[in-house]
């Protein structure tokens, strides 16, 4: 994730980072077309959705499994 925020300007990373909390995983079509906006690799643009996503879900399970085991 930081790799691509590093080659980012602020604003486009506010940007992700608002887009990802209405939308966590879009469409090819519509991570192309910011890619193309900001003329970086699609690629690496999908990656940062499918990590932030993966991160966020692995911060989901540790909180079930700390609630699971202090109860």
């Amino acid at each position: 994730i930081t790799n691509l925020e590093n080659k980012l300007t602020y604003e486009q990373v506010q940007y992700l980072h608002e887009y990802y909390t209405m939308n966590q995983i879009p469409e090819s079509i519509e991570i192309e077309e910011i890619a193309k906006q900001w003329n970086i690799d699609d690629f690496d643009l999908s990656n940062w959705f499918f990590y932030r996503y993966m991160i966020e879900l692995a911060v989901e399970q540790h909180r079930y499994e700390v609630k699971t085991i202090a109860a």
